[in-house]
């Protein structure tokens, strides 16, 4: 939103923004959990019972932790963050959704195997409709899942 709003800054200040202000709030909330007990996260208060007596060693490591995890976060916006916003742009999600609504209950009712045979089957069947062949052979993609399936 920063970035709509003023075209001058740049992505890496914008990753930045958005990484500073990830780490101040997760710093601010651990603060009053700490000190009272209780904070606006339930998360921290469900590590805080984790850990149980906290001294200071142990706060350094979460800090430690969490700078860690900012860090790593933000080279991953920095490296991969531009491609994957192109990527969202451009996907159909009404048919990721379907796609996604098939594999569950492929898996859901016929477990691992069936999951394999089902992008084994997508597979054979996108490599022959791309090819050109005609729809009557597509029958080998029903076909050749069904066989693995009772073979294995």
């Amino acid at each position: 939103m920063l970035a709509t709003f003023n075209p001058e800054i740049s992505f890496l200040s914008f990753a930045s923004f958005i990484v500073s202000s990830s780490v101040a709030h997760n710093f601010f909330d651990f603060i009053p959990a700490i000190v009272f007990g209780s904070g606006e996260e339930g998360a921290a208060l469900v590590e805080l019972q984790n850990f149980g007596e906290l001294v200071f060693s142990d706060l350094m490591v979460l800090f430690a932790i969490g700078f860690a995890s900012v860090v790593l976060s933000f080279i991953l916006i920095n490296h991969f963050g531009a491609s994957l916003i192109k990527l969202a742009t451009r996907l159909n999600y009404k048919k990721l959704a379907c796609a996604c609504f098939i594999v569950l209950i492929n898996f859901l009712f016929n477990g691992f195997f069936g999951v394999v045979i089902c992008f084994a089957g997508a597979i054979i069947s996108k490599k022959t409709i791309d090819s050109g062949v005609m729809k009557s052979h597509c029958m080998g993609v029903l076909i050749v899942p069904t066989i693995i399936h009772y073979l294995i």
